[in-house]
């Protein structure tokens, strides 16, 4: 199995936002293989005829090499509720293919769409994408993310975001939440209100040392 994954939108047989994605995946083989080895998106993999047309996610399995791509047509999953989830021991900088931690997290969304993972108070990520929230006057994206998502690189290059720390029991300073990443854009992934927040009244999630054999079992 590839050790890591990059999931790239095409959109009417078009890449989108390809040198971002490009220069994430050579980031992560510097960081772990002490290299840049030759993953060329746009040259080494051709899109089908049948997957030109619409909203395509492409899932590019890959390590020092890529491993066969997966496309499928893309339809958008509304989110208007999430969990809050507190974790400490949780580390995804890098798009690991390997997501059982934040599927662990995941099972604990309840009614929910989704959940919004905190880490010492601090918001970080839903389970699959960024968050951006609206506090008046710009939008506020968590200084700290689980993972720097490629759409939310673009939208701080540009100033469109801004970054800052944000707080759990300071939820209520905001008055819109939007969930971003590679396939859902700020324009068109749409908001909700953070009252449909719910918090978290459990202990905090600790994956120091944490078994997830002995827990299936």
């Amino acid at each position: 199995m590839y050790p890591l994954f990059e999931t790239v939108k095409i959109e009417e047989g078009l890449w989108c936002n390809l040198a971002a994605h490009q220069g994430r995946m050579e980031q992560a083989c510097r960081q772990i293989w002490g290299t840049i080895p030759n993953l060329d998106i746009k040259n080494q993999i051709l899109i089908p005829e049948q997957f030109k047309k619409g909203l395509v996610k492409c899932r590019i399995p890959y390590g020092p090499q890529m491993g066969t791509p997966i496309f499928q047509k893309y339809a958008k999953k509304p989110v208007s509720s999430l969990q809050l989830v507190a974790c400490k021991g949780l580390d995804y900088a890098l798009k690991f293919t390997d997501r059982s931690k934040l599927d662990y997290l995941y099972s604990y969304k309840g009614d929910c769409d989704d959940v919004l993972i905190s880490i010492e108070g601090l918001v970080t990520d839903t389970s699959y994408s960024n968050v951006v929230f609206w506090d008046g006057t710009r939008w506020i994206t968590p200084e700290l993310p689980l993972l720097e998502g490629t759409q939310r690189q673009v939208l701080l290059t540009s100033n469109q975001i801004h970054r800052e720390k944000i707080k759990v029991n300071e939820l209520h300073k905001y008055s819109k939440v939007v969930l971003i990443n590679a396939m859902l854009g700020f324009d068109t992934a749409g908001h909700f209100d953070p009252t449909q927040i719910k918090p978290w009244l459990q202990p905090v999630v600790n994956f120091d040392g944490f078994d997830f054999q002995a827990k299936k079992q």
